[in-house]
């Protein structure tokens, strides 16, 4: 699952392939803004303004500390840090793929615009589905 996002806008895209040309097709070769990305290196080949690695990747490279700091301290941070993962929704079907893509384009496009992504959602999907009635006459006004 790819995620690119602006302050106002988000876009998922989920496809098989986490290679580059996924990246290049989205930001194109050189990006103007900060690429906050995994530690693969599909993003090594474009340029951008600046880097940085997300926190789910970055907590997973600190599972490795766990074996070498035994330490109160350390599994006291450790257990703060594990709040901030995210699970997989597992997609399984190319339906679902879709699907979760959509979804999550719209409920997080609709946080970064300050509004309620549930309700925004229920909107949309209310409007387009009294719009597909109106163009085909299923519903009629009482007079």
């Amino acid at each position: 699952m790819w995620c690119f996002a602006t302050k106002k806008l988000c876009y998922y895209v989920i496809t098989k392939s986490s290679g580059s040309p996924v990246v290049e097709k989205v930001l194109g070769t050189i990006f103007k803004g900060i690429l906050i990305c995994d530690f693969r290196g599909a993003y090594n080949k474009i340029s951008a303004l600046a880097r940085q690695r997300c926190f789910y990747h970055l907590f997973t490279e600190l599972v490795k500390v766990d074996k070498h700091n035994p330490s109160s301290e350390w599994r006291a941070f450790r257990k703060k840090l594990s709040r901030l993962l995210k699970v997989s929704q597992q997609n399984r079907s190319e339906q679902g793929v879709k699907a979760q893509a959509i979804l999550m384009t719209l409920f997080r496009t609709a946080e970064l615009q300050g509004r309620n992504p549930v309700e925004t959602v229920l909107s949309a999907v209310k409007n387009t589905i009294e719009s597909k009635n109106a163009s085909i006459g299923c519903f009629k006004k009482a007079a």
